[in-house]
């Protein structure tokens, strides 16, 4: 597993960092967390109460605790056993941030993604996408 901070230089010519990519054999690590997501992690490895707890408790580490969830969050392109087999060979600050990503990932999918127009009426940016979605599989 690799981990690297994406640079770009601003108007004043300084660094900044804009994002940060994890590789895993080459492969980026891309995650998500959907519905079906949701429900595989509470019936796999724990419920979403109890996420926080099981990620910085002693046992995380193990195949069905932070691994399952890794798998279970890239659809199976990385799985549990990618994982374990790369703890062995990883610095602490990877595996950090292989964790900051899932809490990251959850977090963000968790949040209400709706905008208020003028006209005071409310549109839900999710079933607009979903709609969207319907329309072109028709």
């Amino acid at each position: 597993m690799a981990v690297f901070e994406i640079v770009r230089k601003n108007e004043k010519g300084r660094e900044e960092s804009v994002g940060r990519q994890i590789l895993s054999d080459g492969k980026e690590l891309k995650m998500r967390f959907t519905m079906s997501m949701w429900i595989r992690m509470e019936e796999e490895i724990c419920l979403m109460d109890d996420l926080y707890t099981m990620m910085h408790s002693k046992g995380r580490f193990a195949k069905g605790k932070i691994p399952a969830l890794t798998e279970i969050m890239t659809d199976g392109e990385i799985t549990a056993n990618d994982v374990l087999r790369e703890y062995k060979q990883e610095d602490p600050a990877t595996i950090r941030a292989l964790i900051d990503e899932i809490q990251s990932v959850i977090a963000g999918a968790m949040r209400m993604k709706e905008k208020k127009y003028d006209d005071a009426s409310v549109h839900d940016e999710t079933l607009e996408e979903i709609e969207k979605k319907e329309a072109r599989a028709e």
